[in-house]
């Protein structure tokens, strides 16, 4: 029987299971995300972290299971914002769905774009979660970051 290795990269923790072809659960996994708030607004994942909590949870819950596994299903992460450089290693922690750091520097992007336009173009109406606000923060409160970007 054909399985499925599932995996949910989420805010507060990362879960992951195997499920048969009717959807049974056959093994079932749940580590916690660590949220580092160093600064005030700040909500960020080490994304080296967040990859082996990942990694050593699908290793523990498709042990029994690896050699039925024939397809994997991601699950990811909501209005994220990872950094990378030009090597595509990051050069801060993970911005999660909690960062508000945003909301600093929010109405000042909404006052450069128009918000129907924008929504009509992406789905998306203007919000400080988004990652465009993200950046538009990054571009503003870390310029030098934002460049090596």
């Amino acid at each position: 029987m054909a399985l499925i290795l599932a995996a949910d990269v989420g805010t507060t923790s990362t879960k992951a299971g195997v499920i048969n072809e009717r959807g049974a659960v056959l093994s079932f996994g749940e580590a916690p995300n660590r949220i580092r708030k160093g600064e005030p607004g700040a909500a960020e994942h080490d994304p080296e972290q967040l990859y082996r909590t990942l990694t050593d949870l699908c290793r523990k819950v498709a042990r029994r299971h690896a050699k039925h596994i024939e397809a994997v299903v991601l699950s990811g992460y909501q209005l994220g914002l990872l950094p990378l450089d030009s090597r595509m290693k990051p050069l801060m922690g993970i911005m999660t769905l909690l960062d508000i750091r945003a909301q600093r520097t929010f109405l000042l992007l909404r006052g450069r774009c128009n918000p129907r336009r924008l929504y009509r173009v992406t789905g998306c109406p203007p919000y400080s979660q988004y990652p465009l606000a993200k950046v538009f923060w990054l571009k503003r409160t870390r310029p030098r970051l934002f460049r090596r970007a």
